[in-house]
């Protein structure tokens, strides 16, 4: 069962005109919205239009027909976008509920599920994903941290929540005690030195990418 909390947490989070941005859809302001081209069609007559204030969006071409407008929320757009279930999708987005999601189940190549053994340490690349929205949570709480990214020429809000922008401020390893598991996978994860020290201590700190929009490295 996936929890009510982490597709609100996963809308609250990520600001759609941010996310478009962040996914490289170019928006230009029309009226009190945005038009660009449709990222989830061939499109060469602007139809995808969104609604900062409703933070909806929606395609007026080839995506809709008979009548039906597609459209959605931001959790929608990225699972049409990266092609992926919803549980995925707000692993992916990063909302800390979604450490409670179960993991999708794999399947055979012909479409049967195969059996998964639930446990309740995550991957490490969902682990990654929990770092960077744990690091980010404090760079919004840290009037230092928003101090140190103005001396650096970093001041564009919808870019500091598209990255997302991150603070390591020591918080990590207070969820991470000498010992557990939990530290073993950041130490695995090169998040954590042998020793147990934050890599990136007192850093501001940004997630690398793949294509498909996970979070596979940190560089601060």
């Amino acid at each position: 069962m996936i929890p009510a909390g982490a597709i609100a947490d996963a809308k609250n989070r990520h600001e759609i005109l941010a996310f478009c941005e962040s996914q490289g859809i170019p928006l230009k302001r029309a009226g009190k919205g945005y038009l660009g081209l449709c990222p989830l069609h061939p499109d060469r007559k602007p139809s995808f239009s969104v609604d900062p204030a409703k933070q909806y969006w929606c395609c007026l071409g080839a995506c809709s027909s008979d009548g039906k407008i597609l459209g959605g929320d931001v959790v929608e757009l990225a699972r049409r976008l990266w092609g992926t279930g919803l549980i995925e999708t707000l692993q992916r987005l990063g909302s800390p509920a979604s450490m409670e999601l179960p993991s999708p189940a794999p399947k055979k190549k012909n479409g049967a599920p195969l059996r998964v053994v639930r446990t309740s340490r995550p991957s490490l690349p969902a682990l990654l994903t929990q770092v960077v929205s744990l690091y980010h949570a404090r760079f919004t709480a840290s009037a230092e941290a928003k101090a140190y990214a103005r001396e650096r020429g970093l001041t564009n809000p919808d870019l500091l929540t598209a990255l997302p922008m991150g603070y390591a401020d020591g918080a990590l390893l207070e969820i991470a005690p000498e010992g557990s598991e939990t530290e073993a996978a950041l130490k695995a994860l090169g998040v954590l030195t042998a020793s147990g020290r934050e890599l990136f201590s007192r850093c501001l700190v940004v997630p690398l990418r793949d294509l498909s929009g996970t979070v596979v490295n940190l560089y601060g």
